[in-house]
């Protein structure tokens, strides 16, 4: 018994230590400031045009100002996300020239891009936070808002004509998940995922004599860290 209760003891005192800090939102209702940034990783992009565009990690960076109601937090927000293209892939479709024999072969041609994206956006969020009695705060959210999409001289690299380059606006949304850890009534920090995504946007493509255009829908997930301040 007496070998059993020592094994426990170690357990109850991190319970204890856990416990004693008490609640995020014990705190009554007020503003909130707080900023995050971290990694950027969006997935393989191939509009209209064909040019598949296969983008290296990059970067977030968000700053927010809000007002937090019990668990409810209503929140504006500004972000950027940016990455560089790592690589670009476009199909090409040959037709054979023996009539009798007729044959498609297509053909897909990889290379070292260049260039890069850039996203630029201002979203409205609404967060709900899952009290837990302790420092952490488990916290859900989504938001709804406008993005700026650039993309600067995408293609394969070293190439002059055929360029993906131009800004677009779109319609933009994101899904939130995150941790909160208070550090006492006023400062948390924070770790937090976002999957962020726009509607179908349009970008011009730097080639006049073709006339073409690129059709694409931006998606990106984030992995971010960040500070909080309550006043």
């Amino acid at each position: 018994m007496g070998l059993a209760c020592r094994k426990m003891r170690p357990l109850a005192v991190l319970a204890m230590a856990i416990g004693s800090s008490g609640p995020v939102s014990a705190d009554t209702d007020g503003w909130t400031v707080g900023a995050l940034g971290g990694l950027n990783i969006i997935p393989h992009l191939t509009p209209q045009s064909g040019l598949a565009e296969k983008y290296d990690s990059g970067a977030a960076a968000i700053l927010q100002g809000g007002y937090e109601i019990d668990q409810v937090t209503l929140e504006g927000e500004v972000s950027w996300r940016g990455n560089d293209v790592g690589k670009v892939s476009q199909s090409v479709t040959s037709i054979g020239t023996d009539y009798r024999f007729p044959s498609v072969t297509v053909t897909t041609l990889t290379s070292h891009g260049q260039g890069a994206i850039n996203v630029g956006a201002v979203m409205a969020n609404l967060y709900y936070s899952l009290e837990t009695g302790t420092k952490l705060t488990p916290y859900l959210g989504g938001g709804l808002g406008d993005a700026r999409v650039s993309q600067s001289r995408v293609g394969a690299a070293g190439a002059a004509i055929g360029n993906l380059d131009g800004t677009a606006f779109a319609f933009a949304y994101q899904g939130i998940a995150g941790l909160s850890c208070a550090l006492d009534r006023k400062i948390s920090i924070k770790a937090e995922y976002r999957y962020f995504r726009t509607s179908d946007i349009q970008f011009d493509q730097n080639q006049p004599q073709s006339g073409s255009s690129n059709r694409e829908i931006y998606r990106a997930q984030s992995m971010l860290l960040g500070l909080t301040y309550r006043f």
